[in-house]
């Protein structure tokens, strides 16, 4: 309960943070309260750019990570091919990562564990140009719970949204939804099904898909994850 808290003030004040500084800063807070203190974010070129690398926005200090930067990890880095390879995959545990395509180097994983960083999230959303945004959290413990997961996954598609929104300048459009439309994605972002949502406002459920389905074009985003991100970061739905 403390952490949905956490995570709901967050998104109230990272849609205010105007440099990826106090995005970083506020998302380091938030972390430490669900219990995480390692996370890296950052662009990951698409496959056609990908002889261009990429660019990291933040990170925290972690002997891992000095690890990886020293020795020119991302270029190979599991997690990036993982959202090359699944670009509709918005979430998942390092432990499911590795079982997918996930390029030349799966060992890194156990190289972090050296580390001991023994599982982790990775999160990926689409960006101009066919690259992504993305961002990995790491923890000391053997797995992450179940009850933490949509927290924590919830947070970190705020955190990289808002430092993509940040590295494209993506300007703010106001009146971009419609109130059915800020209205089915405001309950998606609660957690219910198109389904659920069609009984509490009485509509179809194919209805209720082709609203979110619109929600997802306008603002631009990949899925319905995302698209609720950019949503509250917006101020089109509240949190």
């Amino acid at each position: 309960m403390q952490g949905n808290i956490a995570v709901l003030e967050f998104a109230d004040k990272v849609a205010l943070a105007n440099e990826s500084t106090s995005v970083t800063k506020l998302f380091e807070d938030v972390l430490s309260q669900l219990g995480f203190s390692c996370f890296c974010a950052g662009r990951v070129a698409s496959e056609k750019r990908r002889a261009l690398g990429g660019q990291v926005w933040a990170q925290s200090g972690h002997a891992w990570l000095n690890h990886w930067t020293r020795q020119n990890y991302a270029k190979v880095d599991p997690i990036a091919w993982f959202c090359r390879k699944h670009p509709n995959r918005s979430v998942a545990r390092w432990s499911e990562v590795r079982l997918l395509d996930c390029g030349p180097r799966p060992d890194l994983f156990d190289e972090a564990r050296d580390f001991g960083l023994r599982e982790g999230l990775a999160v990926g959303v689409r960006m101009s140009h066919g690259d992504f945004a993305a961002l990995s959290i790491a923890t000391v413990e053997p797995e992450i719970s179940p009850e933490c997961m949509p927290t924590l996954g919830f947070a970190a598609l705020l955190c990289v949204s808002r430092l993509a929104q940040l590295s494209e300048g993506r300007p703010h459009v106001d009146g971009l939804l419609t109130e059915r439309q800020r209205e089915c994605l405001s309950w998606a972002a609660s957690g219910k099904t198109d389904w659920e949502i069609s009984q509490i406002l009485g509509l179809s459920h194919r209805t209720v898909q082709e609203h979110v389905s619109r929600c997802v074009l306008k603002l631009r985003a990949a899925n319905r994850a995302q698209a609720i991100s950019i949503a509250l970061l917006e101020n089109h739905i509240a949190p």
